[in-house]
């Protein structure tokens, strides 16, 4: 997925293949149609988008115990 592969913050091509574990298929959608749309829009408008896929992620995954992620 083209999401899983981009670093917002930094904007550097790196794997973040420890979100598809904790993610559901239907998040991982959402975020990949809006980083689809985000590298079609203008720079200003792609940075709102990136954003949003920041904000989505971080919601979700401060929503989780550590049991979810499986750290004890």
């Amino acid at each position: 997925m083209t999401f899983m592969k981009r670093w917002y913050g930094e904007r550097l091509e790196r794997p973040l293949p420890y979100l598809e574990n904790f993610m559901p298929f239907l998040l991982m959608r959402k975020a990949t149609f809006i980083d689809n749309v985000s590298q079609k829009c203008s720079s200003e408008i792609a940075d709102n988008l990136s954003f949003t896929i920041i904000f989505t992620v971080a919601s979700f995954l401060r929503l989780m115990t550590a049991q979810d992620i499986d750290i004890i």
